[in-house]
């Protein structure tokens, strides 16, 4: 079977996913660019192509011939117009057609148009399951909608979930970039109050507010409790910070850190309308982590950061942060579904 998957950028975390999917089938990913991995061999044949919004067909599109193809896997962007193009041509040849994307978007004229793209296919697949009742609000068949949930995958194995060798006090970690809007500010001068003083926050990422954190940390005299690693991208070096670390902290977005975090049994802490692009879906408050915010158990981080914590309820967390991550958002479970999908 031989099919084609349509990405405006084929990002490095794709690679891996896209290698296990090219074992079940014959895989082409036609992309306008792509960020080469450093751990991961390419294994899937990749064509560039140039879908960028409103380009039409022949600006970005000359060199595939549907022909060739099984079955094909579309961006559900809206604003690429040559997806309806595509559209046309997997009605006309006969060709299996399955939409992937995030969801809905803020533009009701956008979401009709994506509602029509999905109605119009033989599925869709969607990273959460919000977003497939959105889609069924707007009158897609749920037989048609495939969840798979956002995933990242890994080299190393996870060290076996304990405390037998933790310290005392609790130990933070954020991972990604770091920019305002993840609420970087806020958590360090929430750290700074927090009651219990052998809590530590260890940031790892580089950005935007990589200065203005590091003057929060000097003007609060938080050098000895606030540790800043630069950006790490070797996965033994990531697993021993995860190891030293409690809890994943982004407070204002839940992205694929929080993927990341249950691949190595943290539970991860944010705000319930943290900026999101489905992967926040994953979080149970006081599962696999908390979800700060009214009627949860806590409704802010000043809350939180005052909270105590026994060994128990640590590893409660752990294990159901691990549990999710294997059960319900690792690569395998990511392929077989989009696999099934296209079948």
């Amino acid at each position: 079977m031989k099919v084609a998957i349509f990405q405006s950028y084929l990002f490095g975390f794709r690679v891996p996913i896209f290698n296990k999917l090219n074992k079940k089938l014959s895989l082409t990913v036609f992309c306008d660019s792509y960020k080469k991995p450093v751990d991961d061999e390419i294994l899937f044949e990749i064509k560039h192509s140039r879908l960028r919004k409103f380009y039409l067909w022949w600006q970005g599109l000359s060199n595939f011939n549907i022909k060739e193809y099984d079955a094909i896997i579309l961006m559900l962007d809206a604003k690429i117009i040559s997806n309806l193009w595509l559209l046309f041509l997997c009605k006309l040849y006969r060709k299996k057609v399955v939409c992937w994307g995030i969801g809905l978007g803020r533009s009701s004229t956008a979401n009709k148009l994506r509602a029509f793209i999905v109605k119009f296919s033989d599925g869709v697949i969607l990273y959460s399951k919000s977003a497939r009742d959105e889609f069924v609000v707007l009158g897609v068949g749920n037989d048609k909608i495939h969840v798979a949930n956002n995933t990242v995958d890994f080299k190393v194995e996870p060290s076996d979930l304990n405390l037998c060798k933790k310290k005392s006090g609790i130990n933070y970690l954020f991972v990604g970039a770091l920019e305002e809007r993840k609420g970087l500010t806020e958590l360090v001068t929430s750290f700074n109050n927090s009651a219990y003083y052998n809590t530590k926050l260890h940031i790892v990422g580089s950005g935007p507010v990589e200065q203005s954190v590091l003057s929060l940390i000097t003007k609060f005299g938080l050098e000895d409790r606030i540790f800043m690693y630069g950006n790490v991208t070797n996965q033994i070096k990531l697993r021993e910070l995860y190891d030293m670390c409690d809890f994943s902290i982004s407070l204002r977005q839940a992205g694929l850190s929080v993927l990341q975090s249950f691949a190595f049994g943290r539970p991860f802490i944010t705000y319930k309308d943290s900026i999101t692009g489905g992967e926040r879906d994953n979080i149970i408050d006081d599962n696999n982590g908390f979800l700060l915010g009214h009627n949860n158990r806590f409704e802010n981080i000043n809350e939180f950061f005052n909270a105590e914590f026994s060994k128990v309820e640590i590893e409660r967390l752990f294990n159901n942060s691990r549990s999710t991550y294997d059960l319900s958002a690792s690569p395998n479970k990511m392929v077989n579904i989009i696999y099934g999908a296209i079948k």
